[in-house]
């Protein structure tokens, strides 16, 4: 731990699982990184009572003697990936930045329902595969509420689901864009902006020069068309969102979605429509 102190990371560390547990219980935290084998409690039993109490921790495991039992019963339990002892400090501490950026920009689920039954909505699926094997920036068009974040998140389950995600609200913005510390998080996997036709001229020669650098793959979603500098970054390929009124044949598998989960959080059994 003592490599960890001297590097980037803000460390919490004890011998003890309760103890540990104990640290979750009053403080946030974005990492967990712990060993098979403890006093008290195995690694499997911190792992499950952790995941408990801070769903969203990412966990390491690391062991000599685990087996392959072992870790499938780890990531069961919610552990993120595995590291055998011994190993290269550099390897640490490249696992602990995926997780960290993993903890700060999580991917979608891969459970969020795609409902794709009407004609418009099949070719936009269509449109998003194909989007998938592209790495320019993709703009989504589309009224209020047509589903253009749950495209972008559409698009990044189609291309690498395990990668960080971050959405960022172009109106929130300053000058310098998304803040470095918040882009950081994204590399190696995408970042979508909410509302780029709001981004002001200074915003948008930032946005511009920030999508042109390498390592995040881009999305944005629009009503109205961006800036002419924002044009010329996300312009290359336009998909464009249905409202409601173009996907009618989608609206019965949406309101049913939506009495389902109404009535599982009611613990009531939904109705027939």
């Amino acid at each position: 731990m003592q490599a960890l102190a001297d590097s980037r990371f803000e460390v919490t560390e004890t011998g003890d699982p309760r103890e540990a547990l104990a640290h979750l219980e009053a403080d946030a935290f974005d990492l967990l990184c712990t060993d098979l084998r403890l006093p008290g409690l195995s690694g499997l039993e911190l792992i499950q009572r952790a995941k408990r109490l801070q769903p969203g921790l990412r966990v390491l495991l690391m062991s000599a003697f685990a087996e392959a039992r072992d870790i499938v019963e780890a990531v069961q339990a919610g552990a993120d990936d595995f590291l055998p002892k011994p190993f290269e400090l550099a390897a640490f501490l490249a696992l602990l930045d995926r997780l960290r950026a993993l903890a700060q920009a999580p991917p979608p689920s891969l459970q969020e329902p795609w409902i794709a039954v009407s004609p418009a909505m099949r070719a936009l699926d269509e449109a998003l595969r194909r989007a998938a094997e592209a790495t320019v920036p993709v703009l989504f068009l589309g009224p209020a509420g047509a589903g253009k974040g749950r495209a972008a998140r559409r698009l990044h389950a189609l291309r690498h689901p395990r990668a960080p995600y971050l959405s960022v609200a172009v109106e929130g913005l300053g000058p310098e864009g998304v803040p470095e510390a918040r882009l950081r998080h994204a590399l190696g996997g995408s970042a979508f902006l909410q509302g780029l036709d709001q981004a002001g001229e200074a915003v948008a020669e930032a946005l511009a020069r920030q999508v042109e650098e390498p390592g995040v793959r881009w999305s944005a979603g629009a009503q109205g068309l961006p800036s002419l500098r924002l044009r010329e970054r996300f312009g290359v390929l336009e998909l464009r969102v249905p409202g409601l009124g173009d996907r009618r044949e989608d609206i019965l598998p949406l309101f049913r979605l939506c009495l389902d989960r109404a009535c599982q959080r009611e613990g009531r059994l939904s109705p027939q429509l």
